[in-house]
């Protein structure tokens, strides 16, 4: 007879409980204006598997409990509760792994990608949440390097399947490119004479010259290429593509901000140290704006290139 009582009271509690979960989650997704076969997909695979490379702190990064964390973790984070959905890290190593399991469809999607012509075919890109420019890396006290053009005959590494990898070899056929696996193997090559520079992003790059305690190298010139880092879908999932793309446009400017002063701002803590700011502020500053005038130089010749396809 208790047991019947309990049941009673308890059972409709319960199917309370589970309506608020309901009613909750379609309130999420409902704001996005879904389609009804976007939410069917969505109720039907709940666990997104995403190809995160972990060796690019801090747009990406993975904790020690496996959780996708950084710049596209946050932005994850926020589309996994408009979406109701979970995101699962793939378990890649890297960006060339992570491609690999997106071609084997042993992911859904991968967190941090350029937008370009080629990867469009395989992949649905949506709009971008990362902007970067690239700049030139070399040694302390060694030759500078204002431009691409001063580094013809000379070798630098660069990220195995990066797209800036790519356009420096159609675009600079005399420069060797040594092809490496992560950042930090491209920028201890630099460090330890092998190489002669290296191009890639300022904030992702600092990042690693600090955790690793590398500090003889310097940012001696910039380089005419921008990313514009989006995430993107498997090109056969449409409706996943699709649900996607609404949920991040639906991240307002304040919690772009807010994810931004998270995991880009400079820590005396954690970040680059005082001196090394000290050695790189002013010249950053110079090569950053150079950098921009090249990048809009460089957009323009894009955008002429584009047309012309």
């Amino acid at each position: 007879m208790f047991k019947y009582c309990l049941y009673k009271v308890i059972k409709p509690v319960f199917i309370l409980f589970l309506v608020s979960i309901a009613n909750s989650s379609y309130a999420q997704t409902s704001s996005l204006n879904l389609t009804e076969q976007e939410k069917t997909w969505l109720l039907e695979n709940p666990e997104i598997i995403v190809a995160t490379d972990p060796t690019m702190q801090p747009l990406e990064h993975i904790g020690e409990d496996g959780e996708i964390s950084g710049v596209a973790g946050g932005y994850l984070n926020l589309m996994a509760e408009r979406l109701g959905v979970r995101f699962k890290w793939a378990g890649n190593k890297n960006w060339a792994e992570g491609l690999d399991m997106i071609h084997s469809k042993k992911a859904h999607m991968v967190s941090g990608a350029n937008n370009t012509v080629e990867r469009r075919e395989f992949l649905s890109f949506t709009n971008s949440y990362f902007k970067v420019s690239h700049v030139v890396f070399a040694r302390e006290g060694g030759d500078i390097f204002g431009n691409l053009d001063a580094l013809s005959g000379r070798t630098i590494s660069q990220i195995k399947g990066f797209s800036v990898s790519k356009l420096i070899a159609e675009e600079y056929p005399e420069i060797e490119i040594v092809e490496v696996d992560t950042v930090i193997d491209a920028l201890k090559l630099v460090s330890d004479g092998s190489v002669d520079a290296y191009v890639g992003s300022i904030a992702i790059a600092g990042h690693y010259l600090s955790q690793e305690g590398i500090f003889n190298l310097k940012v001696v010139g910039g380089a005419p290429y921008s990313g514009a880092n989006a995430m993107a879908t498997r090109i056969d999932i449409p409706l996943f593509a699709s649900a996607l793309n609404k949920a991040m446009d639906s991240i307002t400017p304040q919690e772009r901000a807010d994810i931004s002063r998270q995991w880009l701002a400079l820590s005396f803590n954690n970040g680059i140290g005082f001196e090394t700011m000290l050695k790189w502020g002013f010249g950053a500053i110079v090569i950053i704006l150079v950098v921009l005038f090249f990048n809009y130089l460089h957009s323009v010749s894009l955008t002429l290139r584009l047309m012309d396809l």
